[in-house]
Formats: structure tokens, sequence, C-alpha cells
């Protein structure tokens, strides 16, 4: 597990769900179901050059343009 810093919005909707917050937010989503997903959402968009960091590339640059 590792931390992710969260903005303040973020932390108070986390904040507002029940149960125990310290630990995973989805603690029975596993990794290959999430790959798969993406997989799946890849296929049905038609993007057959694009990986899961590009995501990351992406949003990067967008915050970058609005000077953050």
């Amino acid at each position: 597990m590792r931390g992710v810093p969260l903005n303040s919005r973020c932390v108070a909707i986390l904040s507002s769900l029940p149960g125990d917050r310290r630990g995973p937010v989805f603690p029975d989503v596993t990794r290959n179901a999430v790959k798969l997903a993406f997989k799946r959402a890849r296929a049905r968009a038609g993007l057959s050059d694009f990986r899961f960091h590009d995501t990351r590339h992406e949003a990067t640059s967008r915050l970058f343009e609005l000077g953050l």
C-alpha cells in the first residue's frame, strides 16, 4: 500500500464514507480486475496503441497547462 496526496475535496468525500478509511478505498478490487477493465474500455474506445501510463502523462500535461 502507498500514500497518495489528495486535495481537500477528495479528503472530504473519503471522510464522509462509512467504515474505517485507513485501509484501501476499494479493498475487494484486485490489480487484475483493474487491468482487465482498462483493456475492455480501451477496446470499446477503439484505441489499440494506448497504455494506462499514457493517462498519467495526459493528466500531468493538463495540470501543467492550468498552471499547477
